[in-house]
Order: C-alpha cells, then sequence, then structure tokens
C-alpha cells in the first residue's frame, strides 16, 4: 500500500513537471518569435491566464521569461525524454525502486544541466 501511495505521488509530480514544462517551452517560443509587446500578450492568451490579476500575470510572466532562459533546447528533450521514462517504469515496472534512485539520479542531472 506504501509502495502504490509514493507511485501515486510520483505520478502526480511528472503531471505536474510536464504542466510546467509545457509552458516554459510555450512561453520560450512566443518569446522568441514575437516582438516584446506582443509576446506578453500571446503567452497570457496561450496559457490561458486572462482571468489572472495583473500582479498574478506580472509574477507569472516574469518566471517564465527567467525559466525559458535556463530551460535551452537541450534540457527540455532531457525533462520531456526523463518524464516519459519515468511514467513507463512507474507503470509497468515491476521492479519496485522503494528509495527512488533511478529518479535521484535524473534528477541530479537535470540540476546539472540547470547549473551550466
Amino acid at each position: 500500500r506504501a509502495y502504490e501511495d509514493s507511485q501515486g505521488h510520483l505520478l502526480s509530480f511528472l503531471s505536474a513537471f510536464l504542466n510546467r514544462t509545457d509552458e516554459v517551452r510555450k512561453a520560450s517560443i512566443i518569446l522568441k518569435n514575437s516582438n516584446p509587446e506582443n509576446a506578453e500578450r500571446e503567452i497570457v492568451r496561450i496559457l490561458k491566464m486572462e482571468h489572472f490579476s495583473e500582479n498574478r500575470k506580472r509574477f507569472v510572466l516574469g518566471r517564465l521569461r527567467r525559466e525559458s532562459h535556463l530551460f535551452t533546447q537541450e534540457v527540455l528533450e532531457y525533462v520531456y525524454s526523463f518524464i516519459i521514462e519515468l511514467n513507463i517504469r512507474a507503470k509497468s515496472s515491476p521492479i519496485k525502486d522503494e528509495k527512488n534512485l533511478y529518479f535521484l539520479e535524473k534528477m541530479e542531472k537535470l540540476f546539472m544541466m540547470l547549473s551550466n
């Protein structure tokens, strides 16, 4: 039962991580291909943030700008492959990785990539 709970938490994390990665990828593309005035409006529209308060929009847009510089194409490709691998392992692997060593190894590599 404890293993099933930890698997559920891992899958929830992977879903949230995938959603954030998608937001950063979309923002990166828009920021590269649009002029600055239109980029913010386009990001708000694409990410469906119209109902956010102005302060919340400003905060999210600032965060996305910073994260889009960190998450290069190489990092994004790694993150997507990492999420897919972990999702497959979590759903189909009969081997119980109680200490989550595979996950920790992949996260360590991600942080190394982001720190360069």
